[in-house]
Formats: C-alpha cells, sequence, structure tokens
C-alpha cells in the first residue's frame, strides 16, 4: 500500500483497493459457487457505484 500510494495518487489506490471486493465477490461465485443473493448484488452494486464516483 505504502509503494502504490508513493508511486500512485490516493485515488488511483483507494480505486485498485476497493476492485479486490468486486474481484473477491466474483471468485467466489466462480470457483467456490457461491449463490448471488440480492443482498450481495446490493453489496456489489454500491461498491462499483463508489469506485465511478471516486473516478469522476
Amino acid at each position: 500500500m505504502l509503494l502504490a500510494l508513493s508511486v500512485a495518487s490516493v485515488g488511483t489506490v483507494a480505486i485498485g483497493r476497493t476492485l479486490n471486493v468486486v474481484l473477491g465477490a466474483v471468485a467466489g461465485l466462480v470457483v467456490l459457487r457461491e449463490r448471488l443473493s440480492l443482498t450481495r448484488l446490493a453489496g456489489l452494486a454500491t461498491v462499483i457505484s463508489g469506485v465511478l464516483i471516486v473516478t469522476t
């Protein structure tokens, strides 16, 4: 994290950390065959909308 902050801006590093949540959820769906509930879908939508807000 500190190395990434010394190379890139705070916004870029924050987006990368936040996208790890999305990738972890997708990996859980694909690899572990977890169910996609409405709660998980709402959480993913919230995280993705937050990333979109930070990028603009």
